[in-house]
Protein backbone atom coordinates (compact mmCIF):
# COMPACT_ATOMS: atom_id res chain seq x y z
CA UNK A 1 0.00 0.00 0.00
CA UNK A 2 2.87 2.39 0.29
CA UNK A 3 2.95 2.22 -3.66
CA UNK A 4 -0.22 2.57 -4.04
CA UNK A 5 -1.97 5.25 -6.30
CA UNK A 6 -5.46 6.11 -6.00
CA UNK A 7 -7.29 8.73 -8.26
CA UNK A 8 -11.02 10.05 -8.56
CA UNK A 9 -10.97 9.98 -12.03
CA UNK A 10 -14.14 11.80 -13.08
CA UNK A 11 -12.78 14.72 -11.25
CA UNK A 12 -9.25 14.48 -11.97
CA UNK A 13 -8.67 12.69 -14.97
CA UNK A 14 -5.36 14.01 -15.50
CA UNK A 15 -4.47 11.89 -11.94
CA UNK A 16 -2.81 14.79 -10.55
CA UNK A 17 -4.31 14.09 -6.82
CA UNK A 18 -3.66 10.80 -5.13
CA UNK A 19 -6.70 9.98 -2.47
CA UNK A 20 -5.10 6.47 -1.31
CA UNK A 21 -5.38 8.01 2.09
CA UNK A 22 -9.24 8.76 1.65
CA UNK A 23 -9.40 5.42 1.20
CA UNK A 24 -7.10 2.97 3.17
CA UNK A 25 -9.65 0.11 3.36
CA UNK A 26 -10.36 0.16 -0.35
CA UNK A 27 -6.46 0.13 -0.89
CA UNK A 28 -5.65 -2.59 1.48
CA UNK A 29 -8.49 -4.64 0.02
CA UNK A 30 -7.61 -4.20 -3.71
CA UNK A 31 -3.77 -4.29 -2.49
CA UNK A 32 -5.50 -8.15 -0.91
CA UNK A 33 -6.38 -8.89 -4.26
CA UNK A 34 -3.40 -7.66 -6.57
CA UNK A 35 -0.87 -9.86 -3.99
CA UNK A 36 -3.37 -12.88 -4.52
CA UNK A 37 -3.57 -12.37 -8.19
CA UNK A 38 0.30 -12.21 -8.09
CA UNK A 39 0.83 -15.47 -6.24
CA UNK A 40 -1.88 -17.27 -8.68
CA UNK A 41 -0.30 -16.24 -12.19
CA UNK A 42 3.42 -17.04 -10.63
CA UNK A 43 2.00 -20.49 -9.44
CA UNK A 44 0.95 -21.10 -13.20
CA UNK A 45 4.18 -19.61 -14.27
CA UNK A 46 3.04 -17.50 -17.04
CA UNK A 47 5.48 -15.06 -15.54
CA UNK A 48 8.07 -17.29 -17.38
CA UNK A 49 6.38 -18.10 -20.29
CA UNK A 50 7.29 -16.08 -23.81
CA UNK A 51 4.81 -14.41 -25.29
CA UNK A 52 4.28 -13.37 -28.99
CA UNK A 53 2.04 -10.38 -30.32
CA UNK A 54 1.97 -10.08 -34.29
CA UNK A 55 2.75 -6.23 -35.22
CA UNK A 56 1.53 -5.27 -38.37
CA UNK A 57 2.87 -2.65 -40.26
CA UNK A 58 0.60 0.89 -39.22
CA UNK A 59 0.80 -0.53 -35.27
CA UNK A 60 4.41 -0.34 -36.04
CA UNK A 61 4.68 3.20 -36.88
CA UNK A 62 2.19 4.10 -34.15
CA UNK A 63 4.15 2.60 -31.45
CA UNK A 64 7.06 3.80 -33.48
CA UNK A 65 5.48 8.09 -33.25
CA UNK A 66 4.76 7.34 -29.54
CA UNK A 67 8.42 6.40 -28.96
CA UNK A 68 8.05 3.01 -27.50
CA UNK A 69 10.21 1.22 -30.61
CA UNK A 70 12.70 2.61 -32.89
Amino acid sequence: PDQAEVYDLKSDPGERHNVKEQYPEQVSKFQLALDAHLREVAQTNLLNQPSTVEIDDRMQARLRDLGYVE
